[in-house]
């Protein structure tokens, strides 16, 4: 039975993690978020939320049906996209027409194009200690072409890529049990090289 999950909507500006940040910066400290809206969305076990350029649709993928689905910012299915995946975990815009798709149990990052349909996959070569346990969320930096990867667990790591999807480097990551998501945003994150 397809179970309905809601997605919240929260406004707040993001912090990257110290150790990725070789400025040193104060990052306002603000434990209070404010829940915007709530909106029920028809998505089976929904893993990863991106925004279109436009502000207008939001994406997900599935966990359950390994698909991809444009949602209105309301929550709406406005489409699937046509392409199954093995294990569909995060999503992230990236260049022009194209998403970036996270594939746990593969250390795939999939770069799909929303029109064609067309998709090349990019095997991401680093040591976890179960499949399972594998890439969670992506995303993109498009201010130096940088791609974020976020191991869940075993271990827990936060991987910086180059355009050509090799390792710049990862930092292992010891605040939480698992991770499971990751969203860049370039007009509040600061990091060295």
């Amino acid at each position: 039975m397809l179970r309905i999950k809601y997605i919240s909507i929260t406004i707040f500006g993001i912090m990257m993690i110290a150790s990725c940040n070789d400025q040193d910066e104060a990052v306002p400290d603000n434990d209070d978020l404010e829940l915007i809206s709530s909106y029920k969305i028809d998505v089976a076990e929904p893993s990863g939320l991106a925004v279109n350029s436009e502000g207008d649709a939001l994406y997900t993928v599935s966990d359950h049906t390994a698909q991809i689905y444009k949602l209105s910012i309301t929550g709406n299915v406005i489409q699937t996209l046509d392409y199954v995946g093995n294990d569909l975990e995060g999503v992230s815009t990236f260049k022009g027409n194209k998403l970036l798709l996270a594939e746990e149990r593969t250390k795939e990052i999939v770069v799909f194009d929303i029109e064609t349909g067309s998709y090349l996959k990019h095997r991401i070569n680093y040591k976890n200690n179960d499949e399972n346990s594998g890439i969670e969320g992506v995303t993109y930096n498009s201010t130096d072409g940088t791609i974020f990867i976020l191991n869940e667990k075993n271990p827990g790591n936060l991987i910086r890529l180059r355009a050509d999807f090799s390792i710049i480097a990862a930092y292992e990551l010891d605040f939480a049990s698992d991770y499971s998501g990751i969203f860049y945003d370039s007009s509040s994150i600061a990091y060295g090289s």
